[in-house]
């Protein structure tokens, strides 16, 4: 039982490592504001990967970091900054997904405008599609 659990801990670490780049030390800026990014990188397969930096004393720092564990400087790009609060990435449910982001000072508000954004309504010719969640993030002032 103990290597079971040792196993799940250690694929449980990698997995967070594989995807975003995390959180910095929460150093405020010179503002007083804690600042994140979400950067992502899309397939043509309409899959993605994502990286986030947060509770960064600024934007500049966050992109980078994003960035840089995104790994893919052609294809990957900035999605969504927010400051002291969350932001929030959603896609189209299938082919051809588009993405659509959110930001407020809490993550459900985040997730709620992302979402609606990715939400197609029905038509009187076919169905509807409730977007899909991708990420949220928050720095840690956030509410």
């Amino acid at each position: 039982m103990g290597k079971v659990a040792l196993g799940l801990a250690a694929v449980a670490t990698l997995a967070g490592a594989m995807v975003g780049a995390g959180s910095a030390n929460a150093e405020a800026g010179p503002d007083g504001s804690l600042y994140g990014s979400i950067a992502i990188l899309e397939y043509t397969d309409d899959t993605e990967d994502w990286h986030a930096a947060y509770n960064y004393p600024n934007w500049d720092e966050a992109d980078r970091d994003a960035l840089n564990d995104c790994g893919d400087s052609k294809y990957c790009h900035i999605a969504v900054r927010f400051k002291d609060g969350c932001g929030a990435v959603a896609k189209t449910s299938g082919s051809n997904a588009r993405y659509f982001w959110g930001t407020a000072a809490t993550r459900f508000e985040a997730e709620r405008q992302a979402i609606a954004g990715a939400t197609r309504p029905g038509t009187m010719s076919s169905a509807g599609s409730q977007g899909i969640l991708v990420v949220s993030k928050c720095t840690d002032n956030a509410r």
